[in-house]
């Protein structure tokens, strides 16, 4: 095992969790759906990672193939959705 496996799965958990709290804190338009975009990026690059470097298994996470074919859809999902919505409410303000 690498070390990318041990760094992408606390960044598939924390990067959201710490863009959802920065989000629900800070003022403006344009800087938090940067934040956004750059969030959902990061996700969807940590869920590929656990495509070809996997964690070792622990008392309360496995990540198995099952669980990675449910995390790179849905972080890609979350990327191409976000940023193209960011950009278009961009233009009306």
């Amino acid at each position: 095992m690498s070390n990318w496996g041990n760094i992408a799965e606390p960044m598939v958990l924390a990067v959201p969790a710490i863009a959802a709290a920065l989000l629900a804190v800070l003022p403006g338009y344009r800087l938090t759906s940067k934040i956004n975009v750059l969030a959902s990026l990061l996700t969807f690059l940590a869920g590929l990672t656990l495509i070809f470097h996997r964690p070792p298994t622990s008392t309360f996470l496995l990540v198995d193939d099952l669980n990675v074919f449910l995390i790179v859809p849905n972080t890609f999902v979350g990327f191409t959705a976000s940023e193209p919505y960011q950009r278009g409410q961009q233009r009306c303000i």
